[in-house]
C-alpha cells in the first residue's frame, strides 16, 4: 500500500508571512534612509565647520548652486 500526501500547502499563511516580512523590511529601510540622511547632514555640518570661512551661508548657497 502506497501512502499519498494530498495535503494542500497553506499558501494563505505563507502569503501573510511574506507580507509581514515585506512590511518589516520596508520599515527597516525607512529607518536606514532616515539615519543616512541624518549622518549626511552631520557630515555637511562638520565640513562647513572645518572650512576657513567658518561655513558661512553664502558659501553654502554657492556650493548648492554648483552641485
Amino acid at each position: 500500500m502506497v501512502l499519498v500526501d494530498y495535503s494542500i500547502p497553506d499558501t494563505y499563511t505563507q502569503e501573510k508571512e511574506q507580507e509581514s516580512k515585506k512590511k518589516d523590511l520596508q520599515r527597516e529601510l525607512g529607518r536606514f534612509i532616515e539615519d543616512m540622511t541624518r549622518l549626511e547632514r552631520k557630515i555637511e555640518d562638520t565640513r562647513d565647520d572645518l572650512r576657513p570661512d567658518g561655513g558661512s551661508e553664502d558659501h553654502r548657497s554657492a556650493e548648492a548652486g554648483a552641485g
